[in-house]
């Protein structure tokens, strides 16, 4: 049994799409950056750019708003500050990460999961119903 409700939850998710504005127009954007910077070989700013993620979900989200539910947004954050250390440590100061363009199946898959994550997610989302708009307005699930 979950220490929340379902209304609970989707209550934080309210809290934290209006308290963060538009930074998801920049995350975008960071994220077109990294892709690009990635399918040319580069290493730091890509880890850089993933460690910046990894710090704000476990900051920004888990011990801001999600603890607010859950202790358990404590230890969830403390895992992605500690991804984003890692990512820190091997990416920006050993410069011991290397990305590329996809190669092999692995590769097809890690561009499947890219393209799933920011164009399909959202898409289903918005064709199930659930628009931008409609969850910043109400603390309970949206409904067709």
């Amino acid at each position: 049994m979950l220490p929340f409700t379902v209304t609970e939850f989707y209550a934080v998710f309210v809290r934290y799409n209006e308290a963060i504005g538009p930074a998801p127009i920049a995350a975008y954007l960071l994220g077109a950056i990294a892709l690009i910077v990635a399918w040319r070989g580069g290493g730091r700013t890509v880890a850089g750019v993933l460690a910046l993620f990894w710090l704000w979900t476990g900051v920004a989200y888990h011990w801001l708003f999600f603890t607010g539910i859950s202790n358990t947004g404590w230890l969830f954050g403390a895992l992605f500050v500690i991804e984003a250390a890692s990512l820190v440590w091997f990416g920006l100061v050993r410069n011991a990460m290397t990305f590329g363009a996809p190669r092999g199946r692995t590769g097809a898959i890690g561009l499947a999961l890219i393209v799933y994550a920011t164009v399909l997610y959202p898409a289903l989302g918005y064709a199930a119903g659930h628009a931008i708009r409609r969850c910043l307005c109400s603390a309970s699930p949206p409904v067709r």
